[in-house]
């Protein structure tokens, strides 16, 4: 969770909920505790939504009153397996989600590591304007996006 400037209350996690398989479930709450609005967003890629997990775990509010989140976007059954271009189901990314104030898509990227599995598991906003994001990748790493609104990244990872 974290907390906007004007007192409004972001919250993210993951859902099964109404969904074919695990979403990421965002919603905002103005400071009196009172849905402002709730979003669901799954499957970046395209792979056949009843495989695909896609797990969030941190949530940073942004300066002009939404939010960026990140997750984790990949399958766990050892029976499925898909490709759609040089992108495999099973190999997990970093899943990145930027909301409005108002809850409006305002862009998602995936974002792969250069051999084997990444999740996101939590973000800050840094000083310079951009994010970093804390990356599950079996090493501890981080991925760097210059500005909340941009979406290049720039990758780290300590060995």
């Amino acid at each position: 969770m974290d907390l906007g400037a004007d007192g409004s209350i972001f919250l993210t996690r993951h859902t099964l909920s109404g969904t074919s398989n695990w979403q990421t479930y965002t919603i905002k709450l103005n400071h009196d505790g009172i849905l402002q609005w709730e979003m669901k967003r799954a499957n970046p890629r395209g792979f056949d939504p009843r495989y695909i997990h896609d797990e969030a775990w941190g949530i940073r509010a942004t300066p002009d009153g939404g939010c960026i989140i990140t997750a984790g976007t990949g399958d766990e059954y050892r029976s499925y397996s898909e490709t759609i271009g040089s992108d495999i189901s099973d190999q997990w990314e970093v899943y990145a989600i930027k909301y409005g104030a108002e809850g409006t898509l305002e862009w998602e990227a995936t974002y792969e590591a250069e051999e084997g599995d990444w999740a996101g598991k939590d973000l800050a906003l840094t000083q310079d304007g951009g994010v970093i994001i804390a990356v599950d990748s079996s090493e501890f790493g981080f991925l760097k996006l210059p500005s909340f609104k941009v979406t290049t990244p720039s990758i780290t990872n300590d060995r």
